[in-house]
């Protein structure tokens, strides 16, 4: 199986079973958001689909919208209590210290920006889970981190929906 035929088939499933959009998009907001598994999971393709399928009129925008925020806020979440809590000894574990050019980044990126490295980042391919563990690593305070964690959440699930949601309905006749 490929990602192609892995992605046809998840469209076609949420097609046919339109419930099932908002706990999916909150799985592949999680799976994106939590460093090590964001590795692996690039569910965004998908989630810009979901956006086709709510601009189709299948799906409802805001219980997709709140289901992935939710899930992107609660993937970051568990990035930055790693951070906090293993801190600068992440550097030289498993699978970490295999990529030391991204952690590198993700410092440097923080030392720029400070906390608002967890806003910026959830932006960022490449860096988009290491920023939240980057910034439990350098003890971001827990009240700034949540503030940048659920505002960024929101706003990246809304621009990942909602384009593709607002373009189909345009192009669509009524």
């Amino acid at each position: 199986m490929t990602f192609a035929s892995i992605t046809a088939d998840i469209i076609s499933f949420v097609q046919s079973h339109s419930a099932w959009a908002p706990p999916l998009a909150f799985a592949l907001a999680f799976g994106e958001s939590v460093v090590i598994i964001s590795l692996f999971v690039w569910g965004t393709v998908i989630l810009l689909a979901i956006g086709a399928l709510i601009g189709a009129g299948g799906i409802e925008l805001w219980p997709s919208w709140l289901a992935a925020a939710a899930g992107a806020s609660l993937g970051n979440l568990v990035s930055f209590w790693f951070g906090r809590h293993y801190g600068e000894r992440i550097l030289t574990m498993w699978p970490f210290n295999r990529y030391p050019e991204t952690m590198a980044a993700g410092q440097r990126f923080f030392e720029r920006w400070g906390s608002w490295t967890v806003f910026l980042t959830r932006f960022s391919g490449p860096l988009h889970g290491v920023g939240a563990l980057v910034a439990g690593m350098f003890g971001t305070p827990a009240l700034v981190f949540h503030m940048a964690n659920i505002a960024s959440a929101m706003v990246w699930a809304f621009l990942v929906l909602a384009p593709a949601a607002a373009t189909l309905r345009a192009l669509l006749p009524s």
